[in-house]
């Protein structure tokens, strides 16, 4: 059996790692509730991409490319699962109830309104405006449509041109 070229290059190490990134991005390993608010802050985002940039440097390019993969599941799976274990409370009419997120959506996608609540509120932000003062005097006194037919009125004037002194016609 003929190892590729591209393989020979890959240290053990790196090839375990190979592995272990395969198995992630694979099964749907979610991340642990206490680690997920840290990998989801600015200090977590920054060492993953610092983690890229190490790896796309001193390691084999496979690696650090498929570390582009595990890096964003880990972000989003970590998203899910702080949205997993956070209740909301909700108050209503002195009724207070905690239902818990409905599935493994982030807050964001959950908490966004559809299209016709958009428009709804829209609408009820931007009602339709009344005739201003302005628009009724211009309604009132406008002479479009209410004027007389045009009339040409004949004249003896007949215009004459100066000398073009060499200018071309346009």
């Amino acid at each position: 059996m003929k190892i590729p070229a591209f393989l020979k290059s890959i240290h053990s190490t790196e090839l375990v790692l190979i592995a272990i990134f395969i198995v992630y991005l694979v099964f749907p390993i979610s991340t642990p509730g206490f680690m997920a608010p840290y990998i989801e802050s600015p200090l977590g985002m920054v060492v993953i991409f610092a983690v890229t940039v190490y790896l796309f440097i001193y390691s084999h390019p496979i690696l650090a490319i498929l570390y582009i993969f595990v890096g964003y599941e880990l972000l989003r799976r970590s998203g899910s699962t702080s949205v997993r274990n956070v209740q909301v409370v909700h108050v209503k009419q002195s009724a207070i109830t905690a239902p818990s997120a409905t599935n493994s959506q982030t807050a964001y996608i959950q908490h966004t309104p559809s299209e016709s609540e958009r428009d709804a509120e829209i609408k009820a932000l931007n009602p339709p405006q009344a005739q201003t003062l302005e628009t009724q005097i211009v309604d009132k006194m406008a002479p479009v449509g209410k004027s007389s037919p045009l009339s040409f009125v004949e004249s003896s004037f007949k215009p004459v041109s100066d000398n073009l002194n060499g200018a071309a016609f346009v």
